[in-house]
Parts: structure tokens; sequence; C-alpha cells
């Protein structure tokens, strides 16, 4: 990838050199001179969300896990017509993400059904050492459709 994390090396991008946006070299000049070999300035590891949450339900303890975003929905639906019908929401239990109004108005613009799958992605830069500049980022994705139990 890009020295600047401007774009990857792949697809439409695999022939370049530089990079189409900042100019930047693909291959450390360096230790290629040095190596031989084109060595890349900077490389960047994924591993696919898709595979994995097909992985999780292909047992059946793993699609009845994926079925809680279902069954919270279900529950939090009739909690909220229960107490709108009382004429007040001061009594909401918030024991859940399913529960805030947020998700709740997400569920509701894109109809969001017991079948899709939610997931949050958290990213942050580390420094590993001191006085030097890291170019390490840690990610991960949260699957909030699995079971807590």
């Amino acid at each position: 990838m890009c020295i600047n994390s401007c774009h990857a090396f792949t697809g439409p991008f695999a022939k370049l050199q530089s990079c189409n946006i900042c100019g930047e070299a693909r291959y450390d000049v360096t230790q290629s001179a040095f190596t031989g070999k084109e060595v890349p300035q900077q490389q960047f590891c994924t591993i696919l969300l898709g595979p994995q949450l097909q992985a999780l339900r292909r047992s059946h303890s793993g699609a009845t896990n994926m079925r809680y975003l279902d069954q919270k929905l279900t529950q939090v639906t009739e909690m909220l017509d229960n107490l709108q019908a009382k004429g007040s929401t001061e009594n909401m239990v918030y024991d859940d993400i399913f529960s805030g109004s947020e998700l709740q108005d997400l569920v509701k613009r894109l109809k969001i059904t017991g079948d899709d799958t939610i997931v949050s992605f958290s990213i942050d830069g580390a420094q590993l050492y001191q006085n030097k500049k890291s170019d390490t980022w840690i990610s991960i994705w949260i699957l909030n459709n699995f079971s807590p139990n």
C-alpha cells in the first residue's frame, strides 16, 4: 500500500510504481537496491469480514447465536409498545446496544430485520516505540448480532 495510506496497489492500481495521489514510490528504493528485489515501502494485512460471518452461520449453534438480533429487536419493540401504551418510557431498560434510540431509528430507516448482520468498527493508531514514528494501526470488528450468553 502507499506509504501515506492513500490506496492499496491492487485492482486498477496493481501495476503502478508510485501512488497516483501523493506520488510516493511504491517500493523502497534503498532496500530494492540492496536486495535486488522490489521491496514494498508499506504492507497492509487484513482478514476479510464476509467469510468470518459466513463461517459463524455454518453450525447450528453459530446460526442460533446469530439470531440474537431478531430476538432482541422483538423484545425491545414489545417493551416500547407496552411503555408507550402506559404513556411513559421512563422505565425503559437499556441493557444492550439494540435498546438505544439511535439503533431503533436505524432499524426503522434501513428496514433492518433479523436476517441482517450489524457490526461496529473501531480503529486506532499505536506508537510502539517512544522515539519512533509508528505505522501500526489496530482495528476490530464487533459483531453485535451474536448472543452475549
